[in-house]
């Protein structure tokens, strides 16, 4: 019988996907075992057999007694800098006796798998699941009585503040104190909103080395301005700070920053911070959302550069601007790395994106927020998912609900979820489903905000040979194109866009099994089967497609 195991990582969890080629007779599911730095423990399962009276009662369940009943699992109790690695043992159910089939176990690889992020691609993600069961359970736990949005805009000695910040915040908040304390360095902002209290305060003791251009953030003319209490106290200080106010049609949509080395006068960019992340509480905590830093001199020249555009263009979008965003900016070879700065008029930035996804060949993976509803990104793929039925496809889109002022106009559609070929429009009940609040240890969960993902990524055959990450600040639409000032990333790395990979997949899951309990009402999940022919039913066509892509 030939078994496959796989381990996709990033800095943040593990995906451990496996397979077998054969059916195995009376196996109901799997124990995992997981050896971190070297030390093997059994891994747990947070849900009981449906005909189990423990299975009423919240509890943590040994993984050989209450099996995992999938091939797909995130593994996300491990840290950044572990050695991890994995066993598969089924469990088969012989009469009503569960115990292990260790002689059809799959060992553990050859090789440990580090958590943590590339060296020149260095990928960062939040957890910002406000709406979860493990922050509900969390916050419980500690006795808090405060509500998401406290917990948010709370400082750092909130551990659960910090928890849902992951790896973004912490690398962020290490990026500017390395700044702080190497005087020979600068930075140079462009920031669509700035409202989070620690960054603001790391930027002032930063001082006359922070260049910073600010927008007046999600404002319909010039006469609004959303970060005009941040502006005037940053006018205050040492911070050099230009105004960057622009009206209706347009956003300076940025959230980038380049960290150069000033010697003697002579400015070298030397690495830039961008992605979807608005420096905001929301943005840190309250959101799914990734950054990514670049380690890369002429990349990070090409940012200066825009940088310095912007500034010269002021509040205004003239020719000089357009005609610099109109070729494509590359970064050191071999670094396969092409930048588009906006606005751009004629999408050349849509369309480099459009052509690699004609070309995809095994999958592609995306969360996005708000890219429009024509000739979106997002319509080109719902355009592959058609011709190319074959090719995985998974991915969640926030349509930001319609507001008119500060009144909510509709709520109808603010998640989409692309499944198994199709797209399904659900409303707020993906997000807080009543289906399955009235579930054995299930806890009441709360939200703050309209907006949940907000990351705007997408990956194309993350294990193929041509992998590519498209990420940035663009929402991935033409208002985004040729209306805004954002940037747009078109990376191929292996190893970054696995990384993404497993972000995508476990932000999916979790939304997705929100939307599977509201779509079907009858049906109440109530605990694991001792269904002796699972694996057989598990395994249909669907299930193979996605464990050949997750086991490559």
């Amino acid at each position: 019988m030939k078994a496959i195991l796989s381990i996709k990582s990033n800095n943040d969890y593990a995906l451990i996907a496996w397979n077998y080629n054969e059916y195995i007779p009376n196996c109901i599911g799997f124990a995992l075992y997981r050896k971190i730095n070297g030390q093997e423990e059994l891994l747990e399962n947070q849900i009981g057999f449906a005909d189990d009276l423990e299975n009423n009662k919240p509890y943590k369940y040994p993984s050989n007694k209450y099996p995992i009943q999938r091939f797909v699992w995130t593994d996300f109790k491990v840290y950044n800098g572990a050695k991890i690695n994995y066993r598969i043992v089924p469990i088969v159910l012989e009469n009503n006796i569960v115990k292990e089939h260790s002689a059809k176990e799959i060992p553990y690889l050859k090789e440990d798998v580090i958590i943590g992020t590339g060296e020149i691609f260095k990928s960062y993600f939040n957890v910002g699941l406000v709406s979860s069961q493990f922050y509900s359970k969390w916050k419980n736990n500690l006795g808090s009585n405060l509500r998401p949005v406290d917990i948010v805009h709370s400082d750092q000695s909130n551990k659960l503040r910090n928890f849902l910040g992951g790896e973004l915040s912490k690398n962020l908040f290490q990026l500017l104190d390395d700044v702080i304390i190497d005087k020979s360095k600068e930075v140079f902002l462009a920031l669509f909103e700035l409202d989070q209290e620690d960054l603001i305060e790391k930027l002032i003791k930063i001082g006359d080395r922070c260049h910073l251009i600010l927008a007046n953030g999600a404002a319909n003319n010039k006469k609004i301005d959303k970060n005009s209490q941040t502006r005037q106290r940053l006018s205050t200080t040492q911070i050099e700070l230009f105004d960057r106010i622009v009206g209706s049609g347009h956003l300076s949509h940025n959230k980038f920053m380049v960290v150069c080395n000033n010697s003697n006068g002579n400015i070298t960019p030397e690495e830039v911070f961008t992605g979807s992340l608005n420096w905001t509480p929301n943005g840190l905590f309250g959101q799914v959302n990734n950054g990514i830093l670049i380690k890369d001199n002429k990349l990070a020249k090409e940012y200066h550069n825009e940088w310095l555009e912007l500034k010269s263009a002021k509040s205004d979008y003239t020719k000089k601007l357009y005609d610099y965003n109109s070729s494509v900016k590359k970064g050191t070879l071999p670094l396969k790395t092409n930048t588009w700065f906006n606005p751009l008029k004629d999408e050349k930035d849509l369309q480099s994106v459009r052509d690699l996804l004609d070309n995809a060949k095994e999958g592609i993976l995306f969360l996005m927020f708000n890219p429009g509803t024509k000739n979106t990104l997002y319509n080109k793929i719902l355009e592959i998912s058609k011709q190319k039925p074959d090719i995985y496809i998974r991915g969640i889109l926030n349509q930001e609900p319609v507001t008119k002022g500060d009144k909510l106009v509709d709520l109808k559609h603010p998640i989409k979820i692309f499944d198994k070929g199709k797209t399904y429009k659900t409303d707020w009940e993906t997000i807080l489903p009543s289906a399955i609040k009235e579930q054995d240890g299930w806890e009441d969960e709360s939200t703050i905000g309209l907006v949940r993902i907000h990351s705007k990524v997408i990956v194309i055959d993350p294990f193929g040979k041509n992998p590519f990450v498209i990420t940035g600040s663009n929402n991935m639409g033409p208002k985004a194109s040729k209306g805004n000032d954002d940037n747009l990333n078109i990376i191929s790395d292996k190893k970054l866009a696995e990384e993404y990979a497993v972000n995508i997949l476990a932000n999916y899951n979790h939304y997705h099994f929100r939307f599977s309990s509201k779509v079907n009402k009858n049906y109440k999940y109530k605990g694991l089967t001792k269904d002796l022919k699972w694996m057989k039913t598990y395994l249909n066509e669907y299930r193979k497609r996605e464990l050949d892509f997750w086991t490559k």
